[in-house]
C-alpha cells in the first residue's frame, strides 16, 4: 500500500449549530483582539500594582476597563476552541504525541524563525545613530533601560528574548 493509499479515518464530524457557534465566538475574539492591540493609552497593558498614567477622562476610563479587563476573555476563547477542535480531530492509530510533534513542528519553527528575524531587525536598528534613539525610545527591551541595546544583553538575556519574550 502506498503512502497516500491510506485507509479512510473515522473522525468526529463537527455539528452544523456548534461550527457556528464556533465561528461567531472566534469572529468575536479576534475583533476584541484587534481593539485591545489598537487602543492607544500608554501604558499599553497594566500589570498589578502599575499606575495609570493617562488623566482621567470618560474615553481613557472605558479604554483601560475594556482592554484591561473586561475583554481578558479573549484569548481563552481562543484556546478553548482551539483545544477543542484539536481534539476533534483525534485519529485513529496516532499517538497524541505524535500529533503534538507536528503541531510543535507547524507553530514552533516559525516561532522561532520569526523571533530570530525580529531581533536580527532590532540589531541592525542599533547600529546607526538615529534608529538607535528610535530603539530606546520605544522600549523595546524587556529588562529595562539599563539594557536597551542588544550589545548590553548576556547570552541567556538574548536566548530568553529570543525563545521567550520576542522583539515586538
Amino acid at each position: 500500500m502506498a503512502v497516500t493509499d491510506r485507509p479512510p479515518v473515522a473522525r468526529a464530524t463537527l455539528d452544523p449549530l456548534l461550527s457556528d457557534r464556533l465561528r461567531f465566538w472566534s469572529l468575536i475574539s479576534m475583533v476584541l483582539l484587534v481593539y485591545v492591540h489598537a487602543f492607544n493609552l500608554h501604558p499599553r497593558y497594566l500589570h498589578p500594582m502599575t499606575l495609570v498614567e493617562e488623566p482621567a477622562s470618560p474615553a481613557t476610563v472605558v479604554q483601560y476597563l475594556l482592554a484591561n479587563g473586561l475583554l481578558r476573555f479573549r484569548i481563552p476563547m481562543l484556546f478553548a476552541i482551539s483545544g477543542y477542535l484539536f481534539a476533534l480531530r483525534d485519529e485513529a492509530g496516532v499517538s497524541h504525541w505524535t500529533r503534538v510533534s507536528r503541531r510543535l513542528r507547524t507553530l514552533g519553527v516559525p516561532y522561532v524563525a520569526w523571533s530570530a528575524i525580529a531581533l536580527a531587525i532590532t540589531w541592525a536598528l542599533e547600529q546607526w545613530a538615529v534608529t538607535r534613539g528610535w530603539v530606546v525610545s520605544a522600549s523595546l527591551s524587556p529588562f529595562g533601560p539599563e539594557k536597551a541595546l542588544l550589545r548590553d544583553h548576556t547570552v541567556g538575556d538574548v536566548a530568553s528574548r529570543w525563545l521567550f519574550v520576542p522583539a515586538a
